[in-house]
């Protein structure tokens, strides 16, 4: 992709975030965040990065948006970022769900298919699965869960 095009797909996204006058705080955190750990992913390992999901200070947001609206505002950042990592969009949303006051955990589950290994992770909060359908989770073994 050229650089010029990546400006374009970057001021179109960074238009989208700062738009919003009610939740601009919000988008602005949740895009810091996505930076964040798409840093981490691509730069340093996944011991590093486990290390750094913990949200040790007692730094929390107020948040008046929901957790599904939240959701769905990290689906749309990643989107127009061209992020498809399921890993990046659970880091994400697993330390603002967290930063809310709220108690996500991030499960991450692996599978072989056609001899092809695969892995997958998925955010779920009380219990119910965020960003995936149940169906596509089943099929992989839970290797590991981050509370």
């Amino acid at each position: 992709m050229k650089k010029s095009l990546k400006f374009q797909i970057l001021s179109k996204v960074l238009r989208a975030i700062f738009i919003s006058k009610e939740y601009r705080l919000t988008n602005i955190f949740i895009f810091l965040l996505i930076m964040k750990y798409l840093i981490y992913v691509k730069l340093t390992s996944f011991n590093y990065v486990l290390k750094r999901v913990k949200v040790k200070k007692e730094f929390k947001i107020k948040s008046n948006s929901d957790p599904n609206s939240s959701i769905i505002k990290i689906e749309m950042i990643c989107k127009l970022l061209s992020i498809k990592s399921c890993l990046i969009k659970s880091l994400a949303g697993f330390e603002f769900l967290k930063r809310i006051g709220l108690k996500p955990e991030i499960i991450i589950g692996v599978k072989k298919e056609n001899h092809e290994f695969s892995s997958h992770s998925w955010l779920t909060l009380e219990n119910k699965i965020l960003f995936q359908e149940k169906e596509k989770i089943n099929s992989y073994l839970k290797i590991l869960r981050l509370t």
